[in-house]
């Protein structure tokens, strides 16, 4: 059992990210100017105690391990960065879905586990947008850093890392991520969606170990919604077993059927999926996915097909004209990947799928029947 340990809460307030005029915040849900998506809270914290274990090991492998350790000291467990030698531990990807937890397990890490106290620091890299200069963000994080570290070589718990690169993740990079590898055998452990859609040009931070976080099983779904309603946050007559079948475990869904209706919560669900995009992007995604929540492969043909049937029993949709084509954005957001033993095959992401099917069957019930069935068909 770990023993958590209180810790002053740091006085770093990020600046809100600015967005582009007709687009929707890319740093929470929003509901009537209230934050949606729950700030990490100690205890609230549900731990996933097999991810937390392999973390918790990997970080003990990797404080063993000088610094200046020579690959003959751990055979076979090597990875090359630019013209040095590091060795293999000290880059982890923490790979999980949207809602899934990975955010609250960084922070947890980071504020909450005696181990890495004075040593880890927290970077929610979605924060960047809110600085103009590359270099400005890149003074942001150094005195972050160097702030919170008190000992030792750091921890660096990457947030929020995205498929594509940009000129503040390049001066990352280049300032902060490599030399803190090379020089310092400094620590890195990143959260993905997906771990085959990675920004970074470092060969050794596109690789490294994987650690997958899970939905949780019915008994966390169960901590989680004690933890809820000794702080008075559940809505009346929850029952833990059907809030687990609605939501498979995922945790923020967990969260959101606790304290909202089960419509409201789906909608909210599939709203932080589709969150950053323009508002015609938005109302056209929304459509997609909900006429193909039912196909196991997003094949040309079958999207074709749901949708048609989609439009002909909700004719009124037509200002947002979804088409198959628009699968290629599904991917290019990461609301769809391919399936890993059938490259050429696209699917949704469980949780995508969850959030469209969810709103479907609750105010349509028999067009999401009528899909299932042309889906089957």
């Amino acid at each position: 059992m770990i023993t958590k340990q209180k810790r002053p809460r740091s006085a770093y307030r990020p600046p809100r990210p600015r967005h582009a005029p007709g687009t929707r915040p890319t740093d929470e849900v929003q509901e009537g100017g209230a934050q949606i998506v729950p700030d990490y809270a100690p205890g609230l914290f549900v731990q996933p105690a097999e991810i937390y274990g392999w973390l918790l090991s990997e970080i003990v492998e990797w404080a063993q391990v000088r610094p200046d350790a020579l690959p003959r000291q751990r055979v076979g467990r090597v990875r090359h960065l630019g013209s040095r030698w590091i060795p293999d531990g000290q880059v982890l990807s923490l790979v999980g879905e949207r809602g899934a937890g990975k955010t609250w397990l960084l922070r947890h890490l980071a504020d909450g586990e005696p181990q890495l106290l004075g040593r880890a620091t927290y970077i929610d890299l979605a924060t960047r947008t809110a600085f103009s200069e590359p270099h400005s963000f890149v003074r942001f994080l150094e005195g972050r850093i160097q702030g919170q570290r008190r000992e030792g070589r750091s921890i660096l718990l990457l947030d929020n890392v995205p498929p594509q690169m940009d000129n503040h993740l390049r001066a990352v990079e280049t300032a902060i991520l490599k030399p803190h590898l090379e020089e310092h055998g400094s620590l890195v452990i990143m959260a993905l969606a997906d771990p085959a859609r990675v920004c970074w040009l470092t060969p050794a931070l596109r690789g490294g170990d994987v650690g997958h976080l899970v939905p949780f099983s019915p008994s966390q779904t169960r901590e989680q919604l004690n933890r809820l309603r000794k702080i008075d946050a559940l809505r009346s007559g929850i029952r833990p077993s059907q809030i687990y079948r609605a939501s498979r475990g995922l945790p923020f869904l967990n969260y959101l059927l606790a304290t909202h209706s089960h419509r409201r919560s789906f909608e909210l669900l599939l709203d932080y999926w589709l969150e950053g995009m323009s508002n015609d992007e938005h109302g056209q995604m929304r459509i997609l996915l909900q006429a193909i929540c039912t196909l196991e492969v997003l094949e040309h043909a079958k999207v074709q097909a749901a949708l048609d049937l989609y439009r002909l029993r909700r004719p009124g949709v037509g200002e947002h004209q979804a088409h198959p084509a628009q699968v290629r954005n599904l991917v290019r957001h990461g609301l769809a990947r391919s399936l890993p033993q059938s490259p050429g095959r696209v699917t949704l992401v469980p949780s995508v799928r969850r959030a469209a099917a969810g709103m479907l069957q609750d105010y349509d019930p028999e067009l999401y029947t009528a899909l299932q069935a042309m889906a089957a068909g």
